[in-house]
């Protein structure tokens, strides 16, 4: 006996059609998408091995519009510190513990100011900058300008900070900040006085302790006493080779899976559909 395809046999297909089309899309963007992210991480890894940036031939590639091309380029900048300006920006995450970075503006002799990145904390340190004229090694990074939907706005009136801003910092602190970049510093801590502490550590002071936070709900953060951190350890650099996700190979599969689960599912209906005609026939 021969069986034809009903309307609804053609309007689950159609159905089943516009899912698999999505789900490929998906499948295949995600692929696209991995080798973005491969490329972005291999011109980080080569800009962190370049010799660092004088910077007048900086300042021209900044004009010159190549200002993406210098992300995580080694530079240093003689100047002195303002400390009167320091501005704290959190919430930042360091190995699963939430924290801060301290961000101090530097003057150059041409008048310049540049902000510097001196580190992660745990808490916010207390600190003590040398009025001398110094020498701070580290590596560019741009603006954080642009706001998405995870990310809480600034709100200069309230001293708060979550991104990093050059722009409007440069307007906060009434400093001129011509080139929208700032400097993680690799020599920060060694640089500068931690005072939060007054008298020297014992060893029980200096063994590891739990940091106890909000912890961010949503990231997958803990809160209080769920990672430890040296209490000697005020200030961390934040010099590392950036931490970027990279799951995008996971997400391919994922949909690559689900397309391939439509096309089963549509035959087992087809199927199943036919079968109960063939029983009712009977």
């Amino acid at each position: 006996m021969r069986y034809t395809l009903t309307h609804r046999h053609f309007t689950f297909g159609i159905f089943a059609l516009c899912c698999l089309l999505t789900t490929l899309f998906l499948g295949f963007w995600q692929v696209e998408r991995l080798d973005e992210k491969r490329t972005y991480l291999k011109n980080i890894h080569r800009a962190m091995q370049k010799p660092p940036l004088p910077i007048a031939l900086l300042t021209a590639q900044m004009m010159g519009g190549e200002s993406d091309k210098l992300q995580y380029r080694p530079v240093h900048f003689d100047g002195v510190f303002l400390p009167e300006k320091v501005v704290t920006i959190s919430p930042r995450v360091h190995k699963g513990v939430v924290g801060h970075y301290t961000l101090v503006p530097l003057q150059l002799k041409t008048g310049e100011t540049i902000l510097v990145n001196m580190g992660w904390s745990a808490v916010v340190p207390t600190l003590t900058f040398p009025k001398q004229e110094v020498r701070i090694d580290g590596f560019l990074r741009l603006s954080e300008a642009s706001t998405s939907f995870f990310s809480a706005d600034n709100t200069p009136e309230k001293g708060q900070w979550h991104r990093i801003d050059v722009r409007a910092l440069s307007h906060h602190l009434s400093l001129p900040m011509n080139l929208p970049f700032y400097v993680n510093a690799k020599n920060g801590p060694r640089l500068i006085q931690d005072t939060s502490v007054s008298h020297t550590p014992s060893d029980a002071e200096t063994a590891p302790a739990a940091i106890k936070g909000p912890g961010i709900q949503g990231l997958g953060i803990q809160g209080p006493e769920t990672k430890t951190v040296a209490q000697k350890e005020t200030l961390i650099p934040v010099v590392q080779f950036p931490d970027v996700p990279n799951n995008h190979f996971t997400y391919a599969i994922t949909w690559f899976s689900l397309s391939l689960c439509i096309i089963l599912l549509y035959l087992f209906y087809i199927r199943q559909s036919f079968l109960g005609r063939r029983t009712q026939s009977a």
